[in-house]
């Protein structure tokens, strides 16, 4: 709105100057483009030589605005749009009991905490010990999201300002994969996450247990899963626009990992034991750059 008004004012002011000035000698002039355009419009609409020119300038300055408008477009980038910037938050995700408030204070304090599942969310800058030598990384806000489903809504608050995503997962617990498929196709079809391009690092937690399941069985339980999701939701958005709720791609079986629209990494820890190597180097290339 307020470039053409602007544009009137422009306009205005050069309707003022042509009909200010109407006893200029033609003959006295220099011959311009303008001139010749102004006698072609008056011979062509048969009005006479002052609005002619008003006419024309009006078209010269349209004309002008157009270039103009395009200019910025052309200059900076053709007019595509930036990617916007991750921030620098760890988020730690996952369902109760998989061993996030477990993973935070062996973040936080390298020691084990004997924990219930939390209802709060805990919060705090961490300076992360990496490597048997005193190597530190951070401080790095870290957030421990409770697993609660009815916590779920606000985890996406977290999102826009978070570096990368830790998601625990129970290598015990094979009931609660459907759960955590169900999540993660929340969070694989978000908006802000697909984005922001936020790596994920799945950690299949409890390794150290003889009844812990393998990443690989995990993997495929989950795809299973999610294969039934896409199918199912890909149904009930026939017609519509699927692009932000539709994961994978079409005809072809759900991989996890290849077709995630964000990169994954999975991995087996234990905070328990504690086994967090892969936790670290993770940290690490997240943080590091």
């Amino acid at each position: 709105m307020f470039r053409g008004a602007t544009l009137a004012v422009v306009v205005v002011a050069c309707m003022g100057i042509a009909f200010a000035e109407p006893s200029i000698d033609n003959a006295a002039a220099p011959a311009s483009g303008t001139d010749s355009i102004s006698k072609t419009v008056e011979a062509s609409l048969g009005v006479s030589s002052g609005v002619a020119q008003v006419l024309t300038w009006v078209a010269i300055l349209a004309v002008l605005y157009v270039i103009v408008q395009m200019v910025p477009g052309v200059v900076f980038g053709g007019g595509k749009k930036k990617r916007r910037q991750r921030g620098q938050m760890l988020l730690l995700l996952g369902q109760n009991n998989a061993g996030k408030t477990a993973l935070y204070y062996q973040l936080k304090e390298q020691v084990e905490v004997k924990l219930v599942s939390s209802l709060k969310v805990n919060r705090e800058k961490l300076r992360i010990k990496v490597g048997d030598k005193d190597e530190f990384i951070g401080p790095i806000e870290t957030i421990d999201c409770p697993g609660h489903q009815r916590f779920r809504g606000k985890q996406a608050d977290f999102y826009p300002d978070a570096r990368c995503i830790v998601y625990l997962v129970d290598a015990e617990d094979k009931l609660k994969l459907k759960d955590v498929a169900e999540h993660l196709y929340e969070i694989l079809t978000c908006q802000e996450v697909i984005e922001l391009h936020i790596p994920i690092l799945l950690a299949c937690n409890k390794c150290e247990l003889a009844s812990a399941r393998s990443e690989k069985a995990i993997i495929e339980e989950l795809e299973r899963e999610m294969e039934r999701m896409r199918a199912s939701r890909g149904a009930v958005l026939e017609g519509q626009d699927q692009a932000d709720s539709y994961l994978g791609i079409d005809g072809e079986k759900f991989k996890l990992v290849e077709h995630s629209p964000c990169p994954i990494d999975v991995c087996r820890i234990s905070c328990k034991k504690p086994d967090l190597a892969p936790v670290y180097e993770f940290l690490q290339q997240q943080f590091s750059s």
